[in-house]
């Protein structure tokens, strides 16, 4: 009996150890993948910024070689003004195709109020869609819904969204024209705000 009571012990303490070892190692991915911190600028009145993941930013180029500098992603989402995403260099100064652009995963969803877009250069143009699930792999067709866009014209470009409360989980920023006199388009960070619930 005597020898039990500490073997016991050391089995518990054992099977905590394991645990909280666990929990550290999930809490470390998640905040990999989760919480690309707090954005430099204040939200638009009355909305909050959504928390989406360091990974959630996807390039689309459906119309190209499906690549545009997947390795920069992060970049756009890790709200550092020191870092950017950038389209491929376009050397006649136009895109050559309908778009190209990059996409955000705001699972599970989230009806966005506004998209802002941090950018060096302004004088470019931009289409917003929403896709509810996917996200699809084409413009043509249904899944995605254009919810928003226009011409990034400061380098702080916020566009109004139109979501009519539907609870998009991705939201793509389809570049159509670059800026003038540039080959490339060049992105700091995007950023979703959503309505914050009303108070009860």
């Amino acid at each position: 009996m005597r020898l039990r009571v500490p073997l016991i012990a050391l089995l518990f303490l054992v099977a905590a150890g394991a645990a909280g070892a666990g929990l550290l190692l999930k809490e470390a991915r998640e905040s990999t993948t989760r919480g690309t911190g707090a954005p430099r600028d204040p939200a638009p009145p009355n909305t909050r910024a959504v928390s989406i993941g360091g990974t959630s930013a996807k390039d689309y180029d459906p119309l190209g070689d499906d690549v545009e500098h997947p390795e920069r992603l992060r970049n756009a989402v890790d709200q550092d003004s020191g870092t950017t995403w950038i389209t491929e260099t376009y050397s006649t100064g136009e895109l050559q195709k309908a778009g190209v652009g990059l996409y955000v995963d705001a699972k599970p969803g989230v009806a966005a109020d506004t998209l802002q877009i941090r950018s060096e250069e302004a004088g470019w143009t931009a289409e917003i869609y929403g896709a509810r699930s996917g996200p699809p792999e084409s413009l043509e067709g249904e899944g995605w819904t254009r919810v928003g866009g226009g011409e990034v014209r400061s380098r702080r470009e916020r566009f109004p969204l139109e979501t009519n409360d539907t609870r998009y989980r991705f939201y793509l920023v389809w570049i159509t024209k670059l800026p003038p006199e540039e080959q490339k388009v060049e992105i700091q960070d995007l950023t979703l705000y959503e309505r914050k619930p009303a108070a009860r």
